[in-house]
């Protein structure tokens, strides 16, 4: 699948763990999101016209599969400030 996908647009990714938790830092993450926001656009400015059902419909199931990853990586990047703040919050509660 991958190469069939690949003839007509070059797509490079990056490796995306299932979560981003302390082995993952906040730099690599905003690259990776980078990478794969380049891939969505590439695959959805490529033009279709000649291409076959089956090349669509791959080219449609690789954009899913990276939507999926580029809300999952925002979704922990959001989160994890939050979780920092409360953790300082408690921090600070506990000293007096």
């Amino acid at each position: 699948m991958k190469a069939a996908i690949s003839e007509g647009c070059d797509l490079s990714y990056p490796e995306i763990p299932g979560r981003l938790g302390w082995d993952m830092d906040t730099v690599e993450a905003k690259r990776n999101l980078e990478v794969l926001e380049r891939n969505r656009s590439r695959l959805m400015n490529y033009n279709h016209l000649y291409s076959s059902y089956a090349f669509k419909e791959m080219c449609g199931a690789e954009l899913r599969k990276i939507n999926k990853q580029i809300a999952g990586i925002e979704e922990q990047l959001n989160a994890q400030p939050q979780k920092t703040r409360s953790n300082q919050k408690t921090a600070m509660h506990s000293m007096w």
